[in-house]
């Protein structure tokens, strides 16, 4: 049996002949992935780029002219379309990080993490009314996209452990950059990481959206183990969209749950084991 070798994002790659991309949703992440196999792949490679018929943005072609000089659509079947680039351009390889001003501070992030050009309504609003506890020492940031969460407890708590846990492989690279002291990183979409009973405070703004895809079943999964996580007095904090109503599922999993701040569009809950 052949060998095979997984590379991250940052390792460098083999040249190639053949590239395959599953097309994100994320433009931003699309071009990422295709600057790496541009700079790996031979004069006469082909890449092919797979996405659903119904998904398609004039957006793909333009961002593969940028790199390819034949950009060709297959036809349609089961409702879905191949991309195939070839005679790859000579181009400039691009900065792959994004700064977001947010207050004082400016947050790096990879191309397809989650809110690109701010940091989303929902987290500055968690962040508005995040209080830390000076008993809290040993605190997760879950579905920690960039961090920002993270930091801002870490303004408040210098001292505490924190951890970071996100199923994005770009997700968990991002936040490296902006939260250093006291933190430790997990790639990984579950908490398995985490021993049971151990956490003091648990933090976040957790997703409801994967890929082109709604689904709280996920969401809820998680808040079980969050449940399993804390220690006996330990408390969960999250923000979600309103319509969520993720109310009605807290309170089988948590002895209290209270909305500590709402507004038109976010609620913030406060649950305790």
């Amino acid at each position: 049996m052949k060998s095979r070798t997984i590379k991250t994002p940052f390792g460098s790659l083999p040249d190639t002949d053949l590239g395959v991309i599953k097309i994100p949703k994320s433009m931003e992440a699309f071009e990422f992935y295709l600057q790496l196999l541009h700079k790996s792949l031979r004069e006469n490679g082909v890449i092919v780029c797979g996405f659903m018929t119904k998904y398609f943005t004039p957006q793909l072609l333009e961002i593969s002219s940028r790199y390819f000089e034949e950009v060709e659509q297959s036809k349609a079947k089961k409702k879905a379309r191949l991309l195939i680039l070839k005679n790859k351009k000579e181009i400039e390889q691009q900065a792959v990080t994004i700064d977001i001003q947010f207050g004082d501070k400016v947050y790096k992030q990879y191309p397809g993490v989650f809110s690109s050009d701010h940091i989303d309504y929902a987290t500055q609003f968690l962040l508005e009314h995040l209080s830390v506890k000076e008993s809290e020492n040993n605190i997760l940031d879950l579905a920690s996209g960039n961090g920002v969460i993270a930091d801002h407890i870490l303004s408040q708590q210098p001292n505490a452990e924190v951890h970071l846990v996100d199923d994005s492989f770009l997700a968990v690279e991002s936040s490296k950059m902006n939260v250093h002291e006291g933190a430790h990183f997990y790639w990984n979409d579950s908490l398995e990481d985490v021993d049971d009973g151990s956490l003091d405070l648990v933090v976040s703004n957790p997703p409801f959206h994967f890929e082109h895809e709604t689904n709280i079943e996920v969401t809820i999964n998680l808040f079980t183990q969050v449940q399993s996580c804390l220690k006996g007095s330990g408390r969960f904090v999250l923000v979600a969209n309103k319509h969520l109503n993720y109310k009605t599922h807290l309170d089988k999993l948590f002895k209290t749950c209270s909305i500590t701040a709402e507004n038109d569009k976010f609620v913030v809950y406060e649950c305790l084991k």
